[in-house]
């Protein structure tokens, strides 16, 4: 049903939603947190300063950045981390690492 050809393939994957929260293991059953407790929730006002003001990307790790803090408070991150999931490459790009301090500082 899940397209899941092993049960070596399924552990893992409830492994990683567990691991991450989106699925609590109360060693009796799988739990489904809450919405809240799961997404980013961010305010209308700031959506639309966002929006209106800055581009994509810096949404992206704003979004990214929220979300770290809400579950790990003190949250230390890297140019690399951020880059990964927000979907571009670093390599040896430096615009892409002066675009990614750009955003931060705007943040």
């Amino acid at each position: 049903m899940l397209g899941i050809k092993s049960p070596k393939t399924y552990r893992a994957h409830l492994d990683y939603l567990i691991k991450n929260n989106f699925v609590i293991d109360d060693k009796k059953n799988y739990i489904l947190p809450k919405a809240e407790d799961i997404y980013f929730l961010i305010s209308l006002d700031t959506i639309k300063f966002l929006n209106d003001t800055t581009k994509e990307n810096v949404v992206k790790i704003y979004i990214y950045l929220g979300q770290r803090y809400k579950y790990k408070n003190n949250y230390e991150f890297t140019i690399e981390e951020i880059a990964t999931h927000i979907g571009i490459k670093l390599g040896n790009n430096t615009r892409n690492y002066e675009m990614i301090n750009n955003a931060l500082i705007c943040l």
